[in-house]
This record gives C-alpha cells, structure tokens and sequence, in this order.
C-alpha cells in the first residue's frame, strides 16, 4: 500500500476504526490479535496512488492560501496602523 495514502486514512479514518475495537476504562487496551480482525476495504494500489497524489495537491493548495492569508493580514495591520497614526 502508498504510504502516504496509509498515513491520509489513519489520521482521517484509523481513528475510528481502531477506538471501536479498544478495550478498558482507565487504560485503553488494543492487541494485536484484535487488530488482525480489522477488515478494511482499500483501493487498488493504482488508485492509492492517485488518491495520495490528488490530497497531497490539495495539501499544497491550502498550505499556498494559509501562507497568502497571513500575508494579506500581515499587510491589512500595516495599513492600520498607517491610518490611525
């Protein structure tokens, strides 16, 4: 398997997976055997990688608008203060 579409489906989905298999109140336990029983359908690896690829582009993306908002907000507190000076 991609392992950057492992990585996409264990921080969005694995989550959720596994916590309905834990075990415990206080301590949470997970055994290995329990993991074994997971059954998880995945994609063909051809299209692992072409879902890995499409997030991480997105990724990207958003990362490029997040840099562009604080730039714009940087820029707004400028001319600000350049009003009420």
């Amino acid at each position: 398997r991609d392992s950057i579409f492992n990585n996409y489906w264990a921080v969005n989905f694995g989550n959720d997976y596994i916590a309905k298999m834990a075990q415990g109140n206080a301590v949470v336990h997970l055994y290995a055997s329990q993991l074994a029983k997971l059954n998880i359908s995945i994609p063909h690896p051809s299209e692992q990688q072409k879902i890995a690829d499409h997030l991480t582009a997105l990724d990207t993306q958003i990362t490029a608008a997040t840099t562009h908002i604080t730039t714009l907000q940087t820029f707004k507190k400028g001319l600000l203060q350049q009003l009420f000076v």
